[in-house]
């Protein structure tokens, strides 16, 4: 009895091999294992080896039912949102860098910005019986604020005329009128913007940020002359006016550590006590 129990499980096991082999070909494509193979003992571990290695490798079903076109669409859509993405952050890089590169393009190239910060050296006025010794320039001055900087900034004169190879001292006011100390920083354009290949600060308050307190009024200087080899040079024949112009903007640095004792410090309505001076000492007899 025994034995011939044996022979049967031989047997059944036999049936069973060749049908799970044949679902697994089946459920290769559909991706799924067929219930009568995961009971235990019915089939041989060969067949169990390959089960687990079909359902390791079996995709989503969602993924599955997507045509190929789909898939492809799929695809398209993900990189657009990557290229989308990356050229977001590359305008956001471009915005933050843009101050910094123009400071760099003002300062290598005259072209009515900043030259560069070894100024040229001063060469003095041509010879007074020269035609370039006659020539007068005529330099305006002009002042602008950011809306977002609440200061006010003028120039101290309007207009000054120089001669060629003269050096000429001329000032700015800035005056903060918020409640609190506040970093400023300006950049200036020329008109016509070609005479900063001629125009030459020996001293300049441009791309220097400026801290100023809340209702303090300053000065700023600017030390300049005009190149005397301007008066050589035939396309600057016709320009005896210049026009310097400033534009001031909120910078983004932080305030400096020894400014937060004076944000919490509160003004004093109390007079300073009135110190009473020594007489004088009795002469000697």
């Amino acid at each position: 009895m025994p034995c011939a129990l044996s022979r049967c499980m031989v047997v059944a096991n036999r049936q069973v091999g060749r049908q799970g082999l044949l679902w697994s070909i089946r459920s290769q494509n559909a991706g799924t294992l067929h219930p009568r193979l995961l009971v235990p003992g019915l089939a041989s571990a060969c067949f169990a080896n390959n089960y687990r290695s079909i359902a390791s490798w079996r995709q989503p079903q969602n993924q599955q039912q997507l045509t190929w076109r789909q898939r492809e669409q799929l695809e398209a859509s993900n990189n657009s949102v990557w290229w989308i993405g990356a050229g977001v952050m590359a305008v956001f890089g471009a915005c933050f860098a843009m101050v910094p590169l123009y400071k760099i393009y003002c300062q290598s190239t005259g072209q009515g910005q900043a030259v560069e910060q070894g100024h040229k050296e001063y060469s003095g006025p041509p010879d007074a019986n020269s035609a370039a010794a006659k020539r007068l320039i005529s330099v305006d001055f002009a002042g602008t604020v950011h809306h977002s900087l609440p200061w006010e900034f003028v120039p101290q004169q309007r207009r000054v005329v120089v001669g060629l190879g003269e050096t000429c001292l001329a000032f700015y006011r800035a005056k903060n009128n918020s409640d609190k100390p506040i970093i400023g920083v300006s950049v200036y354009h020329m008109i016509p913007a070609e005479t900063g290949l001629y125009f030459n600060k020996i001293q300049c308050f441009c791309f220097d940020e400026q801290l100023i307190n809340p209702h303090e009024e300053v000065d700023l200087p600017i030390f300049f002359f005009i190149d005397p080899m301007m008066a050589s040079d035939s396309r600057f024949d016709h320009v005896d006016r210049i026009t310097l112009s400033y534009l001031f903007f909120e910078s983004d640095s932080e305030l400096p550590e020894e400014y937060e004792a004076y944000r919490r410090a509160v003004p004093s309505k109390q007079a300073p006590p009135v110190l009473t001076a020594p007489g004088p000492a009795p002469a000697l007899a």
